[in-house]
């Protein structure tokens, strides 16, 4: 993300942010993988339920990090002055 805030410093607060999410990411993915493996079938809905907000959560910022490279790149191309 360095890669980012050099083509675009005013977006660090941005990649700051997305920074700091990965640690949480991280966390949830583990927190729901430990409570699947000690799931019963009655478990199941609700870590459904979980799974699918972890994976809208993990979209989400995924998009927002391509929107951030998309940005970068697009600064790369303009003809410099």
């Amino acid at each position: 993300l360095q890669g980012i805030v050099d083509a675009l410093p005013e977006a660090e607060e941005e990649v700051l942010g997305l920074s700091d999410q990965h640690e949480d990411l991280m966390l949830a993915v583990h927190e729901l993988r430990r409570r699947a493996a000690a799931a019963e079938t009655a478990d199941v809905p609700t870590l459904r339920g979980d799974i699918q907000e972890l994976l809208r959560r993990l979209r989400e910022h995924e998009r927002a990090e391509d929107a951030l490279v998309e940005r970068a790149v697009a600064v790369g191309r303009e003809p410099s002055g």
